[in-house]
C-alpha cells in the first residue's frame, strides 16, 4: 500500500481558484500512469475500478483512446476528461509486446480531488503541469519534473519533486517524505530526472539535498 501524497494536487487547489466552478461530474478510471519512452504505462490499478474490471494490469501500455494516439499522461488525462461518467471508451494498450482492445465504462470520480480535476484539461493546457510520475526509484519513492510556475510557488531554481513515499520501503524508513523537493545529489545539481537518474545509477553511495518547506534537509542513501 502506497503512501500517496499528490503535493502537486495542493499546488492546483490554489491554481484552480482562478477557474470557475461547476456543478459537472468528474469520469474516473481508476489507473495512475508514469510516462515511458513507449507510451503512459500503468504503474497501479484501484480495485474494483472501471480499469480493474475490464482486467487492465501494470506494466500495460496505453496506446490509444478511442482511436486517437495517446502518447503521454498528459494526453491521457485529456482525452479522459473529455467524457462524461457512464460512456463506453475504447483502450488500446500492449502487454507482453501484444495489442489488446477493451471496452471501459467510467464511473463517477468522488474523492476530494474531484473538483479540481473538473480544471485538469485547462491546467494541462495552460500551465503544462504534469501530475504523473515520470521517474520511479526501486528503494520506493516515485520523483517528477517541476515546472517553472512551481519553481516559483515552492522558492527552487531547480529540482524534482517527490511525489509519493511506498509505506514501509527503505526511502520511508531513511526519512523521504512526498512533497521534499531534492535539489542536489552528491555534487550534482538536480535539474530533472534525467540527472537524477545519471546520479542514482552511477553512485553507490548518495546524498540527497532537499528542500522540505523552508528547511534544508539532508539524506543519506546507500544502494
Amino acid at each position: 500500500m502506497y503512501k500517496k501524497l499528490f503535493l502537486i494536487l495542493f499546488v492546483l487547489m490554489i491554481i484552480t481558484s482562478a477557474f470557475p466552478q461547476d456543478d459537472s461530474t468528474v469520469p474516473f478510471a481508476g489507473i495512475r500512469l508514469k510516462d515511458t519512452d513507449r507510451g503512459p504505462q500503468i504503474l497501479d490499478i484501484v480495485e474494483n475500478s472501471p480499469a480493474d474490471k475490464i482486467n487492465l494490469k501494470k506494466g500495460d501500455i496505453i496506446t490509444h483512446i478511442n482511436n486517437r494516439k495517446i502518447e503521454n499522461t498528459s494526453e491521457f488525462l485529456l482525452k479522459l476528461y473529455s467524457f462524461d461518467p457512464k460512456e463506453r471508451i475504447e483502450i488500446n494498450y500492449i502487454r507482453d509486446n501484444k495489442k489488446y482492445s477493451k471496452k471501459m465504462i467510467l464511473t463517477e470520480r468522488t474523492d476530494d480531488y474531484a473538483y479540481i480535476f473538473k480544471n485538469l484539461p485547462s491546467l494541462i493546457k495552460y500551465y503544462k503541469i504534469k501530475l504523473m510520475g515520470n521517474l520511479m526509484d526501486e528503494k520506493g519513492f516515485a520523483a517528477e519534473n517541476l515546472n517553472k510556475q512551481l519553481f516559483e510557488y515552492f522558492g527552487v531554481e531547480s529540482g524534482v519533486i517527490v511525489t509519493y513515499v511506498k509505506e514501509n520501503s527503505i526511502a520511508e524508513k531513511r526519512g523521504f517524505r512526498a512533497g521534499d523537493i531534492i535539489t542536489k545529489m552528491n555534487d550534482k545539481n538536480i535539474k530533472h530526472t534525467i540527472d537524477f537518474r545519471e546520479v542514482y545509477d552511477n553512485n553507490k553511495k548518495i546524498k540527497f539535498f532537499i528542500k522540505r518547506k523552508k528547511k534544508n534537509v539532508e539524506i543519506e542513501l546507500e544502494k
